[in-house]
């Protein structure tokens, strides 16, 4: 049975047919292509003049077919794709080319099968590598397979580095480099946790996935859920000193992983005194009067407060030391303050920090506390959910909270900032584990302070506070309901993404 080839032609520079770049002009010719016998079909073009192409071009061929076919598509004699994929009545099929122009195209193909093919239209578009599917069309580039359910990208020739995102409507699960990444809805995966030895690269439930080129500039942040700052090797930071990740959820937000805490201390010490602690907040201290006194492991601060702290240094003539310039340029960059006329404004987001000087253990715990104060600042949801919740508290368990701030050195006249601490503290371990922390673990701490030991119910069972112990409990368990249902995170948890080790 001969396969009947019909050809369907977008008009010259029609761009709906294509949604990119113009179909090539001259293409296709009706005596460029042949029908051979025994269902082979052979379908070849020759351009009139070699069309050039860039580097970051790719070619574009889109037909429609009614029954799989495995298709071979050779440029210029020489650049060889094979397509196999689970078929759609639509699709486009892009590759690139290793010359600097174009001259002959082929297309082949064998079956037995009845049917038709449609070459709609030949186009160059913008270099990507991926697939994407809609309920009746794909696009696919080279290097992309597809088998039973699971599709692969096999060592593209990227142009620089490059981070893959993959999207679908439930569970999208990626496995690369020996490590498998799931989250419902997505993946995102930064280039510095997909080197180049992680290929091949194995997607499942993804409609789409698309290798992204890295934009170029140390004031453009890391994308990444805070599970993959977590785990960033350090040998890829920009920066030795610290590096800047923007929280894949909540792009607003920014997260600065640091080396040391001396490097922390030196871009947010005076930062944390100037917002949060007694004594000196609102006033900008030099390091000689804070030398000695301790900052935070791990910072929060929300785009009023970070406009504040330079609008101040500037009006005052502050000395702000190096790092603290490299932040204020890095947060104008990214729209967290703005410059007005003679100082600067609150624009849009927040900044948390963590440091390579805490062990595993603090940094899931750092991470976690800070993540939600993060969400805090750009969330008026949270917000309302957690002061009407702290307004609400037994009376025992707030007096106990607020000693506990005081010893932390919090400021703790300042209402805002214990509504904010107040949630922090009750999320940042799991909903298991919160009776035991504030019932135990820090009760016990107030408890070793002869004056502040009164704040304390009577103690039961060598040191447990039991009345301490069931409020912070029910509290955990109503704030982790809020952050599920509105965050799809949970107490203990600000990461989306679920990453495990695949045994070998």
């Amino acid at each position: 049975m001969k396969i009947l080839f019909f050809l369907f032609l977008c008009p010259l520079f029609y761009v709906s047919c294509q949604n990119q770049k113009p179909v090539l002009s001259g293409f296709p010719d009706k005596t460029a292509f042949t029908v051979s016998q025994k269902g082979k079909l052979f379908f070849e073009y020759k351009f009139k003049e070699p069309v050039p192409i860039s580097q970051d071009l790719f070619l574009a061929l889109q037909y429609r077919t009614e029954q799989k076919l495995d298709i071979l598509f050779v440029v210029n004699g020489a650049d060889s794709w094979e397509f196999k994929a689970d078929p759609a009545p639509q699709i486009r099929y892009v590759v690139p080319v290793s010359s600097s122009a174009i001259t002959t195209l082929t297309v082949s193909t064998d079956t037995s099968l009845a049917g038709s093919i449609e070459v709609q239209s030949l186009s160059l578009v913008p270099r990507w590598y991926g697939f994407e599917r809609t309920d009746d069309a794909l696009s696919i580039t080279a290097f992309v397979q597809y088998n039973n359910g699971i599709y692969t990208i096999d060592r593209p020739s990227v142009h620089g580095p490059a981070s893959l995102s993959a999207l679908g409507t439930n569970r999208v699960a990626v496995e690369a480099g020996g490590t498998r990444f799931e989250a419902d809805g997505s993946v995102y995966i930064p280039s510095g946790i997909l080197p180049a030895q992680a290929f091949p690269v194995f997607i499942e439930g993804a409609s789409s996935a698309r290798l992204v080129e890295n934009k170029e500039g140390a004031f453009n942040p890391v994308k990444a859920d805070p599970a993959l700052v977590l785990q960033y090797p350090q040998s890829e930071w920009r920066n030795s000193r610290y590096e800047v990740f923007s929280w894949e959820q909540f792009p607003s937000v920014l997260i600065f992983d640091t080396a040391s805490y001396a490097v922390q201390d030196k871009l947010l010490k005076r930062l944390a005194f100037f917002v949060e602690k007694a004594g000196f907040r609102g006033r900008l201290a030099r390091d000689s009067e804070i030398a000695s006194l301790h900052g935070w492991n791990a910072h929060d601060y929300r785009a009023y407060d970070l406009a504040r702290f330079f609008d101040q240094a500037l009006r005052t003539n502050f000395p702000l030391n190096d790092m603290e310039e490299e932040l204020q340029a890095l947060l104008l960059h990214n729209g967290i303050i703005r410059r007005v006329e003679n100082g600067f404004e609150a624009g849009e987001g927040a900044i948390i920090s963590i440091s390579r000087a805490s062990s595993g253990t603090l940094r899931e715990r750092f991470i976690t506390h800070e993540g939600f104060h993060g969400i805090f600042f750009i969330d008026e949801g949270l917000r309302t959910f957690s002061r009407r919740r702290f307004d609400s508290f037994s009376d025992t368990a707030k007096r106990f909270i607020l000693s506990y701030f005081e010893y932390m050195q919090y400021d703790i006249t300042d209402e805002y900032l214990l509504v904010n601490e107040f949630m922090a503290y009750i999320l940042q371990q799991p909903v298991s584990q919160a009776g035991s922390y504030f019932g135990r673990t820090l009760a016990g701490q107030i408890a070793s302070h002869p004056w502040r030991y009164t704040v304390l119910p009577r103690p039961y069972n060598s040191g447990a506070y039991p009345q301490l112990t069931s409020s912070f409990q029910e509290e955990a368990q109503a704030f982790s309901s809020y952050v599920q249902e509105h965050f799809g995170l949970s107490a203990g948890n600000v990461s989306r993404l679920t990453i495990s080790r695949i045994n070998s």
